[in-house]
């Protein structure tokens, strides 16, 4: 990272991967856990058996780490959040939403990068549609492209507006015949 300082928020056995991932691509893992440039962490429990997960204290855990940085002389803060950890199984959908449109509102005023982990089989496919629709890059099979679907959140409630979506899906269509157009003309020369 350029000077930034990374946090990886997630169970232990998926940090272990995600370190062994970073020193098999050459990063000296050891040096930056020793410097405090990177920093394997469970943080603070944010679901609490009796009201479940709270969006706000998730939010202000994320907040106080980018303070840290700052105040360490770090350029930033990058986060990678195992989404299934922070939120846990059962988290309702409508506090999923609300998550998002929090970590999203942090993200915009925060010198942060966030790079959130969604396993296939850790959540119900319509929450997994949901953060696709909030994400404005995904990376799968191991290619990084930029997320036609995504609809910013807007409101107090975080929902994704009909219009928004019509808008963007319509507007997709009309890029994908445009790409269509100029690969069939570079077939014909």
């Amino acid at each position: 990272a350029r000077g930034e300082k990374c946090l990886l928020y997630c169970g232990e056995a998926t940090g272990k991967e995600i370190l062994k991932g970073l020193r098999y691509k050459g990063i000296d893992i050891g040096g930056a856990l020793a410097r405090g440039a990177v920093v394997a962490t469970q943080g603070t429990t944010t679901r609490d058996a009796r009201k479940g997960f709270s969006p706000e204290e998730q939010i202000a855990f994320y907040h106080s780490a980018a303070g840290i940085a700052g105040s360490e002389k770090y350029t930033g803060l990058r986060l990678c959040v195992d989404m299934s950890f922070a939120l846990g199984k059962d988290v309702p959908r409508e506090r999923f939403l609300e998550y998002q449109r929090k970590l999203s509102s942090f993200l915009a005023g925060e010198k942060c990068l966030c790079m959130c982990l969604h396993g296939l089989t850790d959540s119900p496919a319509d929450m997994l549609l949901d953060a696709l629709r909030t994400h404005p890059f995904v990376i799968h099979k191991g290619r990084l492209a930029g997320n036609f679907y995504f609809v910013p959140l807007t409101g107090e409630t975080g929902k994704i507006e009909a219009g928004q979506m019509l808008e963007r899906r319509l507007d997709h269509l009309v890029e994908r015949h445009d790409q269509l157009a100029r690969i069939q003309r570079q077939a014909l020369r």
